[in-house]
């Protein structure tokens, strides 16, 4: 904890670097490390864009002029980062003659009590860094429910469409693996120069049960013997309900649950999103605090005050953005 003192005689307690370090219950998206995070100073982020044109040699007469090189060219592109914050406060009626959580006889204290608030605290940001980050994914879409930024789009920004491919699962003669194939083979024809070392699937639940009792890919594995298909089957450990299966050099991970009313990957639909590869990105800008000016974002901020001397205000705040800079690399898979 860092004590901050202001000329006015105000004291805030800084509590950001505890709350960073709570365990995290984060969700699928998250645990699987797809999003690199930085932080940088200020409410914008900027990012060069370089594009190099590739060319081959040909022959020529001795003598003759060599072919000439030719620069990159560059863009810078700048993204406004989103300002979210969440309050809480504790009172002293949350502790006071109150027996403390799993003991019979202790009473509460008010560090008991600011450790569940900062837990709760840390959830909410969790699970709005996961739907912000399936947002992303699913659509494109950078999230900011208010739009207190300007509405950005990752398919607009740079001028391409989203491959979109129907799996078309409700129909028997189907070859699933074609369709995957389908899938990376377009991931490497449009790579751009990108970098990855794989491809999973996040698939909705619907999705996930069609594609593995799929009649094409039950016979697949009719001839493996006993013993091999179940792990391919098996309940993920990431998050522990999720399960995986392997099916035609890619992962399908199932994906379940919504947040705040939105599923996170849409009923009958699989997002194809390669692994290893430094495709998406998440920015944090820097606190709303003066005292924090010019300083490096961090993913989560809580403060807390004592105002009144009847209550203590936990002031928490996140400032991100997440960005695909590849968005022609995640493919919407989808069936009946």
């Amino acid at each position: 904890m860092l004590i901050r003192s202001f000329a006015n005689g105000n004291e805030i307690a800084d509590w950001t670097e505890e709350l960073n370090v709570l365990p995290n219950k984060h969700g699928t998206v998250q645990q699987l490390g797809l999003f690199q995070e930085e932080g940088v100073v200020g409410s914008v982020v900027e990012f060069e864009e370089i594009t190099t044109t590739e060319g081959v040699l040909v022959d020529v007469v001795r003598g003759q002029r060599a072919t000439v090189g030719t620069d990159q060219t560059s863009k810078i592109r700048a993204w406004a980062i989103p300002h979210f914050n969440h309050d809480d406060f504790i009172l002293p009626g949350d502790i006071k003659m109150k027996r403390a959580y799993g003991s019979a006889d202790q009473m509460d204290t008010l560090a008991a009590a600011r450790v569940r608030k900062m837990q709760r605290i840390q959830a909410i940001h969790a699970a709005t860094h996961e739907l912000a980050r399936a947002k992303l994914i699913t659509t494109g879409d950078v999230y900011c429910p208010n739009s207190t930024t300007a509405a950005l789009n990752f398919y607009t920004e740079f001028g391409v469409s989203r491959k979109e491919i129907d799996f078309d699962l409700d129909t028997g003669s189907t070859k699933a693996i074609a369709k995957g194939e389908e899938v990376l083979g377009y991931a490497e024809d449009n790579a751009q120069g990108a970098s990855f070392n794989g491809y999973i699937g996040l698939a909705s639940p619907e999705f996930f049960d069609k594609l593995i009792t799929h009649a094409s890919v039950e016979t697949a594995y009719a001839y493996y013997k006993d013993g091999d298909q179940q792990p391919l089957r098996q309940r993920l450990g990431l998050v522990g309900t999720q399960r995986t299966f392997y099916f035609g050099g890619i992962t399908y991970i199932e994906v379940r649950g919504s947040i705040a009313g939105t599923r996170l990957i849409p009923a009958n639909d699989c997002y194809f999103v390669p692994t290893g590869s430094d495709i998406f990105k998440t920015f944090f800008g820097g606190a709303n605090k003066f005292s924090l000016i010019n300083t490096v974002g961090e993913k989560m901020y809580l403060f807390e005050k004592m105002v009144d001397d009847d209550s203590y205000q936990l002031q928490s705040e996140t400032n991100f953005v997440n960005a695909v800079t590849r968005p022609q690399l995640v493919i919407r898979g989808y069936t009946g």
